[in-house]
């Protein structure tokens, strides 16, 4: 989730020694900032966040690694609402997480958990877990099928009435696809998924996707 699509301006640098990978990051915005922070001039740099990864690979199954980033995630033009005294680096965002990947014969799994603090004005810290678990499995050469489970949860912050709620709602994912490889430059996918949220709302409940890829 950290090396995902987080579209942010800055540099990144990554590498392997032996056994060991690692990585690090210098961004201009943290790692859930909206496309308008991307911009490297929008935001500047008052406020960056650092990113770090290290990997290890016991062997040619196995790859386990610990990731975490910490940096502002306000936008500057939430100082008018801010307390007195503070601007918006003085609430940060913090994350970490755990992968695992995991292949043999026909098998390949991923596995993630990660771990979100969010420090709110006015609030306090309102902290997030989520995870995922992933397998794909070639039936032939040329075709495949996949499956994804993921799940996220949210702590309890004061509701502003002398109580305590979650701060969103839950949710959780299962998902389905088949894939088939016509050459080495073409592919096809289908994929259906469905999720589930703690509430009496449900946003995007079912999707069923169709893929076409063509490489070159």
């Amino acid at each position: 989730m950290i090396w995902g699509p987080a579209y942010t301006s800055g540099v990144s640098a990554f590498g392997s020694c032996d056994k060991f990978d690692y990585a690090v990051e210098f961004k201009n915005a943290s790692i859930s900032s909206r496309p308008p922070a991307w911009d490297p001039f929008r935001i500047n740099w008052e406020h960056p966040t650092y990113s770090g990864r290290i990997g290890y690979r016991p062997s040619a199954m196995w790859t386990i690694g610990s990731s975490v980033s910490y940096g502002t995630y306000l936008q500057p033009s939430s100082q008018a609402s801010l307390p007195p005294g503070t601007d918006p680096g003085d609430f940060n965002q913090l994350t970490i997480g755990t992968d695992i990947r995991f292949a043999w014969h026909k098998w390949q799994v991923w596995a993630e958990v990660m771990s979100a603090r969010f420090e709110v004005p006015n609030v306090g810290n309102a902290d997030t877990l989520s995870y995922y678990i992933e397998t794909k499995y070639k039936v032939m050469p040329k075709l495949y099928l996949a499956a994804r489970w993921n799940q996220q949860f949210f702590d309890e912050v004061p509701n502003g009435a002398g109580g305590v709620s979650d701060w969103d709602q839950g949710i959780w994912r299962l998902e389905g696809a088949i894939g088939y490889r016509w050459t080495r430059h073409l592919q096809t996918k289908l994929q259906y998924g469905y999720s589930h949220q703690q509430g009496p709302f449900q946003q995007g409940e079912q999707l069923v996707a169709a893929q076409f890829t063509l490489r070159f």
